[in-house]
């Protein structure tokens, strides 16, 4: 069973890169959505949980600082109060995992920067990072983790968490805009933990980091991870999974979704439409190799720079088993073509039972050429399991060599569902002339009756003629 999202809300003029987080909430009493708080704050009141005087900068293999002693606060608590903090050191990798909450009833803290320092057992500074939570809501518990890569030879004994100021906001109306649900892990060649994560706004939001924090059946942290999510589409829920390491079998699993200094708001709108999926199949195959893809048509007479998708692997009982997504670089206007995921890996203690998919169209651009001149001008099944390849021969009609285009192969069966696929790169296509390449490829049903369908993506930054 495949099921895919049909997007009916716009895109006008996507930033990744945003600096400023232009947030529109929506009022826990109220549906209508209030002007951005962060861009006209309404008295806000800063308030200083900790002083932090280390500077954030990678120590590289320079002498490493003593701790600075902070200047302790005695007057009042602060209002984000640390309630776990652990951490796990892997060799050179140290995992820091923290639960805090705002102890205020009624006021939101924006803003809310922390810095975390490693420290041996000299006392010296080993490493540090830093982190940003743009919003922590009244008597909200919430957790986060940081990824820390140490020097050779060294380690940790103890970990500080210090949060810098925070922007105290109490006229804000607006609600936590996500909501876990359904969160499990999976163990295998990866570990993950996964979820249901909804959107309960009308905006889509970019750049979502996910935490993930495992416990065990004490109720000791003993691993966790974190990953980011590109975008959360609007009024949606998806599937989430995060990669995680633990150091004993787990109990439970906590995931945290937080927007942070890059992230942005999306409104809805016309460009929603843009992209049509005209069908889509995936399967998973003996070798727990996620393979298929889709038929996508843009409506548009623009280019589309960075379309991004999520495929979310789903077992019988509802449970997300893994999510998988990436961008597609450029599409052509009025272009329909075949896209194929590459093959992820699912975990072993997880049996599917369907795929969702969920596109989320990229904005309108320009491009280094005016068309796409690779053709995929045949595709050819050549070779059956365990090696099974399809041989496309792709001509480029440009007088200049092409490189590092994607093709992308999809594989249907005789009553034409999607079965399997895979994907390659043609690092080179020599001008005015053909190039053969193999495409490895999964499928499942009988070979023999399979038909082939390839198309060929070329990336985002172009490189013509080198």
């Amino acid at each position: 069973m495949i099921r895919t999202w049909q997007p009916f809300a716009s895109l006008s003029g996507l930033l990744l890169g945003v600096l400023v987080l232009s947030m529109l909430l929506s009022s826990c009493s109220q549906p209508a959505l209030l002007p951005d708080p962060t861009a006209t704050p309404l008295s806000p009141q800063s308030l200083t949980s900790s002083t932090a005087s280390t500077v954030l900068t990678d120590t590289g293999n320079a002498a490493l600082p003593q701790i600075p002693s902070p200047t302790p606060n005695l007057l009042a608590p602060s209002p984000l109060q640390i309630v776990e903090l652990q951490y796990i050191q892997n060799g050179q990798e140290l995992t820091v995992l923290a639960k805090i909450q705002n102890i205020l009833e009624k006021t939101i803290l924006r803003d809310a920067n922390y810095q975390v320092l490693a420290i041996d057992n000299n006392g010296t500074l080993l490493a540090t990072a830093s982190g940003f939570l743009k919003y922590v809501f009244p008597r909200e518990l919430t957790g986060f983790v940081e990824l820390i890569h140490l020097q050779p030879a060294t380690e940790v004994k103890k970990v500080e968490l210090r949060f810098g100021d925070a922007i105290a906001d109490n006229n804000l109306n607006y609600r936590q805009p996500f909501v876990m649900s359904d969160q499990t892990w999976f163990s295998g060649e990866q570990n993950l933990a996964t979820a249901w994560l909804e959107n309960l706004d009308r905006l889509t939001y970019t750049q979502v980091a996910i935490h993930a924090i495992v416990y065990n059946y004490h109720g000791e942290i003993i691993g966790g991870g974190r990953s980011e999510l590109a975008f959360l589409p609007e009024l949606r829920t998806i599937g989430i999974s995060c990669p995680v390491t633990w150091t004993q079998a787990p109990a439970r699993v906590e995931l945290y979704a937080h927007l942070g200094p890059y992230s942005a708001s999306l409104e809805g709108g016309a460009w929603w439409k843009t992209l049509h999926t005209e069908s889509s199949g995936f399967t998973v195959s003996q070798e727990r190799k996620l393979s298929g893809g889709a038929i996508l048509r843009n409506r548009s007479e623009q280019i589309l720079r960075q379309t991004w998708y999520n495929v979310t692997v789903v077992d019988e009982n509802e449970m997300v088993c893994a999510s998988y997504n990436a961008y597609l670089p450029v599409i052509w206007p009025l272009q329909e073509f075949a896209f194929a995921v590459p093959n992820a890996y699912i975990p072993n203690d997880c049996t599917p039972a369907y795929e969702d998919l969920t596109i989320v169209p990229g904005e309108f651009g320009s491009y280094a050429i005016a068309y796409n001149p690779l053709y995929p001008a045949q595709a050819i099944l050549v070779a059956e399991p365990p090696n099974a390849l399809v041989r496309v021969t792709v001509v480029n009609n440009l007088n200049l060599p092409v490189h590092e285009a994607q093709v992308h192969v999809l594989l249907r069966n005789s009553h034409g569902k999607i079965t399997g696929g895979g994907i390659a790169t043609l690092h080179e296509a020599a001008p005015n002339t053909s190039t053969v390449l193999d495409v490895p490829v999964i499928a499942t049903g009988d070979w023999l009756d399979l038909q082939v369908q390839a198309s060929i993506l070329l990336p985002e930054l172009p490189l013509i003629g080198q």
